[in-house]
């Protein structure tokens, strides 16, 4: 196997005692982002970036996945723009049906689906992706074969490459080097092309997920240094209001970062006064749930939502982690920044680092509007990319192997324990468990933890329904009105 490309996110938080403490904030897989190709200092990640690459292919091919060509013409723009709202509408349709099914006691949050449509929809006017441009202009520069590619197929023992001008180049495996993927693509690589793809599906779908990313950090011992901010996940009953409550009280931060459970490029991600927060979830409690009702639901679910991934609806509160201030070259002013450091991690290896920069949050601390634009770092959002001093480089990307380090022995931790759940239901119900794939027994555990709460661990949701639970499903249904549930994806 080829090793695994992380871009991670890291603060430089200040300390009463003069010094900076780094902090790490989020880790991302093989779909990171970066704007080292906005300054001059910059073009040394590629050169690094293009030598890894070119070392693990040992001479031979590389192959590194981008997006499509946009769609140009204004009338076909428009018609996407419109079928992609459309989606989003029928996702808010979705939510609402199923927050009125489960109701406050199983509440969730969905009030980011409108931001997620508004990147999106900005997503589509972007033409290129200006960082594997630059990669494949360098590696021609220096007379490296790399090629982009927009899909792939597998045929027999060789892989078609449909490149992104137009051509299709068929490769045998002892042809290809190296394949640099998106994470959605490494779920379907046959088992004797996977030595040749950068990137672990099962790592990859960790890191999509904030809520799975603190289950592990929790079920495998926190690591001993600064991992990821402390953190509750809420959502379907997972935590009750009492109990958020309770960890907000005892975080010592004035703030609150709320994110949504598959976020990314800074989607859904909200910085929350914490004394305000308190007052609206202390303003109603939910009433007890009858037996009845849990069967009920439970019941209805499973009828409506074949296939739906509910973790994406989960909600992670975390700790604000606070910053040292940098001061932007255009503005003059100090601005909240949060380090990207991208590390590759080689199999079986050590992490190398293979560069660091500053990400500059759009406005100036202080500025008097939204806390998001003074204090969400994400480059998609309107961040502003910088050089970074050798002295904080030198903490951030010391930190930045430690992280690596410390999430690889939690993924480890887990596959043994999938390996071992594999073999102990095998022989159960050989159709449905045989041939789980990891992706699907990701979910699995993750939605394990999901229907743990108090009231279903006690065994209040049963095969039989009763006549109670009759009528409960009567009665949803009858006020639902609706067939099915669709939440995306």
């Amino acid at each position: 196997m080829k090793g695994r490309l992380f871009g991670l996110d890291i603060k430089l938080s200040p300390h009463f005692s003069g010094e900076n403490f780094p902090h790490g904030i989020e880790l991302n897989g093989i779909d990171f982002g970066t704007d080292f190709f906005k300054y001059e200092q910059g073009k040394q990640y590629y050169d690094r970036l293009l030598q890894v690459l070119f070392k693990e292919a040992e001479g031979k091919p590389i192959f590194v996945e981008t997006s499509p060509t946009k769609e140009s013409d204004s009338l076909g723009l428009a018609i996407l723009k419109a079928r992609t709202s459309e989606l989003y509408k029928k996702q808010r349709e979705g939510a609402d049906f199923l927050a009125q099914i489960l109701g406050e006691h199983f509440e969730f949050e969905y009030g980011w689906i409108n931001d997620l449509e508004r990147f999106h929809l900005g997503k589509l006017d972007e033409k290129d992706d200006p960082e594997k441009r630059m990669l494949a202009n360098l590696a021609a520069a220096k007379g490296i074969e790399l090629y982009l590619f927009t899909r792939l197929e597998y045929e027999n023992g060789s892989i078609n490459f449909h490149l992104e001008n137009g051509r299709t180049k068929g490769a045998p495996h002892s042809q290809i080097g190296l394949v640099w993927p998106y994470s959605s693509t490494l779920w379907d690589v046959p088992e004797k092309f996977r030595d040749l793809f950068l990137g672990n599906p099962v790592e990859e779908t960790i890191m999509d997920s904030k809520a799975f990313m603190h289950f592990l950090e929790e079920h495998y011992n926190a690591p001993p240094i600064n991992y990821l901010p402390p953190g509750i996940v809420f959502g379907f009953g997972i935590t009750t209001r009492t109990e958020l409550v309770d960890f907000l009280k005892e975080s010592p931060s004035d703030l609150i970062v709320r994110k949504r459970g598959g976020s990314y490029c800074g989607t859904g991600v909200e910085i929350l006064e914490k004394g305000r927060l308190i007052s609206e979830l202390r303003r109603t409690t939910p009433k007890p749930i009858s037996n009845a009702k849990l069967q009920a639901l439970y019941y209805v679910l499973s009828q409506t939502m074949i296939n739906v991934e509910l973790e994406e609806y989960l909600s992670v509160y975390e700790e604000f982690i606070p910053s040292i201030k940098i001061k932007h070259p255009e503005t003059g002013k100090k601005h909240d920044a949060c380090a990207r450091t991208v590390v590759y991690l080689p199999d079986n290896g050590i992490p190398e680092v293979l560069g660091s920069q500053w990400r500059l949050a759009p406005k100036p601390l202080g500025y008097q509007g939204s806390l998001e634009e003074s204090l969400r770092a994400n480059l998609s959002r309107g961040a502003t990319a910088i050089p970074m001093d050798p002295k904080h480089e030198y903490i951030i990307s010391s930190h930045a192997s430690l992280m690596t380090r410390c999430f690889e022995a939690q993924a480890k931790a887990l596959k043994r324990e999938v390996e071992d759940y594999r073999e102990e239901t095998k022989d159960l119900d050989q159709k449905n468990l045989g041939n789980l794939t990891d992706h699907r027994i990701v979910n699995l555990l993750l939605n394990f933890g999901m229907t743990s709460s108090n009231a279903i661990a006690d065994g209040l949701i049963q095969e039989d329904l009763s006549p109670e639970a009759t009528r409960e499903i009567l009665q949803i249904t009858r006020e639902a009105n609706k067939p099915k549930i669709y939440l995306g994806r």
